[in-house]
């Protein structure tokens, strides 16, 4: 038999078999696009529901009404404000904002607005 016809691994030599293919099949790459979108599909929703189920039992906030400012130069202003049964004297600057003094419910309900 002559060497030509004999297999290689007969003689030795790994089969020369075909390369794998460079890209996957394209149907596992449309199944795994279609998963990752019903996944991100899925997180959204649950996410927005998660937001709407967290305010729908949250307090609103109480309802604040300026009395009166006072400039305080170019950067500070004194701010006089009511926020239900509690009137707040507050200084705000480039800084951030403090407040002051709390005054009393009692001598407040007197006092009209400046605005």
């Amino acid at each position: 038999m002559p060497a030509a016809s004999t297999p290689a691994s007969a003689r030795g030599w790994p089969d020369l078999a075909p390369p794998p293919p460079v890209l996957p099949d394209l149907s596992l790459v449309g199944i795994s696009l279609l998963l990752c979108l019903a996944l991100a599909v899925a997180v959204i929703l649950w996410l927005h529901r998660r937001k709407q189920a967290g305010s729908a039992g949250a307090r609103l906030p109480a309802q604040l009404q300026s009395l009166a400012s006072l400039p305080l130069g170019r950067h500070g202003t004194l701010y006089l404000v009511r926020c239900q049964a509690h009137t707040l004297l507050i200084a705000a600057d480039a800084r951030g904002i403090v407040s002051v003094s709390t005054l009393a419910p009692t001598g407040v309900a007197a006092a009209e607005p400046l605005a």
